[in-house]
């Protein structure tokens, strides 16, 4: 139960901020009806044997590969101090080393082992005893292939989207964040601020300094 509620967070997250004019309640309605009539295959007789092969492949593989893509962009892409600047400012005090070290290195450290692990250990699925047959097992491949494909076609499309730039500008401006913002004008004005002196004040220190806050989120 817990799971869902998350992943339902994130679900109506994206599609009210694609949809601004959409009402929230109308968002939540659609997503509980859309996952209640997709689980009713669950509570067949043959529901375990498809929620096995559905939690192997799309669940368990696909989240690996996608938390690892998303720690390592925020972390090593965007940044984990402008990231930890951000939920600073939202929440109003800075996070201790902790959060620094998990978020820039153990935490993707410890999905690529796990993944690495999962994909070396892997053996033919099975329930209660009997192996799934090999389309069953092509279907669980595709779906973990569906979700992990998503990555690189988004990639491509925003290509297609901006091929005028050319593609130096268009790999110059992925690395940017400038669409990166708050929504609320005034939130940002202060984000924005917030930005510049942290943005000076590195600057005027040297790199042990640097590194220190990097760490510690103190000078």
């Amino acid at each position: 139960m817990g799971s869902l509620i998350s992943m339902e967070g994130n679900v109506y997250t994206v599609i009210c901020e694609t949809f601004p004019h959409l009402k929230g309640w109308k968002v939540s309605l659609m997503i509980v009806l859309v996952g209640f009539l997709a689980s009713l295959v669950y509570i067949t007789p043959g529901g375990q044997y498809i929620l096995n092969l559905v939690d192997h492949y799309g669940a368990s593989m696909t989240c690996f590969i996608a938390n690892i893509v998303v720690v390592c962009i925020i972390s090593w892409f965007y940044g984990f101090r402008p990231f930890l600047d951000d939920i600073g400012y939202m929440l109003k005090r800075q996070h201790g080393i902790y959060w620094r070290l998990s978020w820039s290195f153990i935490t993707p450290i410890v999905l690529v082992t796990i993944l690495l692990y999962f994909l070396i250990t892997m053996s033919n699925l099975q329930h209660e005893g009997k192996a799934y047959p090999n389309i069953a097992l092509v279907f669980g491949w595709l779906v973990t292939g569906f979700a992990v494909v998503q990555i690189p076609i988004w990639m491509i499309v925003t290509y297609m989207q901006n091929r005028k730039a050319g593609i130096k500008q268009i790999i110059q401006q992925s690395f940017e964040f400038a669409n990166w913002r708050p929504a609320n004008l005034e939130d940002f004005h202060g984000w924005k601020a917030m930005k510049e002196e942290k943005t000076l004040e590195l600057n005027q220190k040297r790199f042990k300094e640097k590194l220190q806050y990097a760490i510690t989120g103190k000078f």
